[in-house]
C-alpha cells in the first residue's frame, strides 16, 4: 500500500517447503529478506545466499544472520509484528 510490491515465499514450516524455479528467482531478486528463526536463515542461505539485507524479528535471528555472513542485519525495535514491519520499511528505504 505504500508503493512496495511484496511477494510471499514460504521458507519454513517444521521442514522447508519445496520451491519452484520462480520462487528461487524471486527470492534471489529481493533486496530485503525478513527472517524470524535460525533454521529459516540456514535454509535461505542454502537456497539463495546472503546478499540481501536481513531484517530479523529478534536478537537470536540477528545473531544467526551475522554468523551466516549477511553484511547488513537489522532487528525489529519491538517484539511484535508492527516493530518488524517498521524495521522492514526502514531497510527498504535505507
Amino acid at each position: 500500500a505504500r508503493g512496495y510490491s511484496v511477494e510471499r515465499i514460504d521458507t519454513y514450516d517444521t521442514v522447508a517447503v519445496p520451491w519452484t524455479k520462480e520462487n528461487c528467482d524471486a527470492a534471489a531478486a529481493s533486496a530485503v529478506v525478513a527472517l524470524a528463526s535460525p533454521s529459516a536463515i540456514e535454509e535461505w542461505v542454502r537456497r539463495v545466499g546472503n546478499d540481501q539485507r536481513a531484517v530479523c524479528f529478534g536478537g537470536r535471528s540477528a545473531d544467526a544472520c551475522t554468523r551466516a555472513g549477511f553484511a547488513s542485519v537489522s532487528v525489529s525495535a519491538s517484539p511484535d509484528i508492527q516493530g518488524w514491519a517498521d524495521a522492514i520499511e526502514d531497510a527498504l528505504n535505507g
